[in-house]
Protein backbone atom coordinates (compact mmCIF):
# COMPACT_ATOMS: atom_id res chain seq x y z
CA UNK A 1 0.00 0.00 0.00
CA UNK A 2 1.86 3.02 -1.33
CA UNK A 3 0.88 6.46 -2.61
CA UNK A 4 0.28 6.43 -6.36
CA UNK A 5 0.59 10.21 -6.78
CA UNK A 6 0.64 13.42 -4.72
CA UNK A 7 -3.16 13.31 -4.31
CA UNK A 8 -3.18 9.83 -2.73
CA UNK A 9 -4.28 9.99 0.92
CA UNK A 10 -3.52 6.77 2.83
CA UNK A 11 -4.40 8.20 6.26
CA UNK A 12 -6.37 5.61 8.20
CA UNK A 13 -6.13 3.00 5.44
CA UNK A 14 -5.41 -0.57 6.60
CA UNK A 15 -5.03 -3.92 4.88
CA UNK A 16 -6.12 -6.54 7.43
CA UNK A 17 -7.62 -9.94 8.15
CA UNK A 18 -6.50 -11.62 4.93
CA UNK A 19 -5.78 -15.35 4.61
CA UNK A 20 -3.90 -17.12 1.83
CA UNK A 21 -4.41 -20.91 1.98
CA UNK A 22 -3.24 -23.96 0.09
CA UNK A 23 -0.97 -22.23 -2.39
CA UNK A 24 1.94 -23.80 -4.23
CA UNK A 25 3.93 -21.45 -6.43
CA UNK A 26 7.13 -21.03 -8.38
CA UNK A 27 8.42 -17.49 -8.01
CA UNK A 28 11.43 -15.33 -8.73
CA UNK A 29 11.14 -12.83 -5.87
CA UNK A 30 9.08 -14.42 -3.11
CA UNK A 31 6.29 -12.51 -1.35
CA UNK A 32 6.45 -8.77 -0.64
CA UNK A 33 4.14 -7.04 1.86
CA UNK A 34 5.05 -3.36 1.91
CA UNK A 35 3.69 0.00 2.94
CA UNK A 36 5.24 3.25 4.09
CA UNK A 37 2.52 3.67 6.74
CA UNK A 38 3.19 2.12 10.17
CA UNK A 39 0.90 -0.80 11.11
CA UNK A 40 -1.13 -0.49 7.92
CA UNK A 41 -0.78 -4.25 7.27
CA UNK A 42 -2.46 -6.28 10.00
CA UNK A 43 -3.31 -9.91 10.64
CA UNK A 44 -2.22 -11.51 7.37
CA UNK A 45 -2.02 -15.31 7.40
CA UNK A 46 -0.34 -17.63 4.93
CA UNK A 47 -1.44 -21.23 5.64
CA UNK A 48 -0.09 -24.26 3.80
CA UNK A 49 1.88 -22.07 1.40
CA UNK A 50 4.80 -23.63 -0.48
CA UNK A 51 7.11 -21.28 -2.40
CA UNK A 52 9.67 -22.69 -4.83
CA UNK A 53 12.10 -19.87 -5.57
CA UNK A 54 13.95 -19.84 -8.90
CA UNK A 55 16.93 -17.98 -7.42
CA UNK A 56 18.72 -18.79 -4.14
CA UNK A 57 17.64 -17.13 -0.89
CA UNK A 58 20.08 -14.31 -0.16
CA UNK A 59 20.55 -13.36 -3.83
CA UNK A 60 20.24 -9.67 -4.67
CA UNK A 61 16.78 -8.87 -6.08
CA UNK A 62 14.77 -5.80 -7.05
CA UNK A 63 11.09 -5.33 -6.19
CA UNK A 64 9.35 -2.94 -8.58
CA UNK A 65 6.92 -0.66 -6.71
CA UNK A 66 5.91 1.58 -9.60
CA UNK A 67 3.77 3.65 -9.93
CA UNK A 68 4.51 4.60 -6.33
CA UNK A 69 5.27 8.31 -5.98
CA UNK A 70 8.01 8.07 -3.33
CA UNK A 71 9.80 4.78 -4.03
CA UNK A 72 10.01 3.05 -7.38
CA UNK A 73 12.20 0.04 -6.48
CA UNK A 74 13.58 -1.79 -3.46
CA UNK A 75 16.99 -3.45 -3.78
CA UNK A 76 17.35 -6.17 -1.16
CA UNK A 77 18.49 -9.71 -0.46
CA UNK A 78 15.90 -12.34 -1.38
CA UNK A 79 13.84 -13.86 1.40
CA UNK A 80 10.83 -16.13 1.14
CA UNK A 81 8.74 -13.31 2.53
CA UNK A 82 9.71 -9.66 2.97
CA UNK A 83 7.56 -7.38 5.09
CA UNK A 84 7.74 -3.86 6.44
CA UNK A 85 5.47 -1.75 8.66
CA UNK A 86 3.23 -4.66 9.52
CA UNK A 87 1.53 -5.99 12.60
CA UNK A 88 0.80 -9.71 12.82
CA UNK A 89 1.99 -11.64 9.77
CA UNK A 90 1.85 -15.45 10.20
CA UNK A 91 3.49 -17.77 7.70
CA UNK A 92 2.71 -21.50 7.97
CA UNK A 93 1.97 -21.23 11.67
CA UNK A 94 4.92 -19.00 12.63
CA UNK A 95 4.76 -15.29 13.37
CA UNK A 96 7.37 -13.48 11.31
Amino acid sequence: MLPRNKDTDLAGQVIKNIQFKNIKCNAENGILLYTNVDNAIQDITFENVDIDLRVPVGSKVVYDLRPCLEIDRINTSLKYIEHKNDQGVIFNGKKI
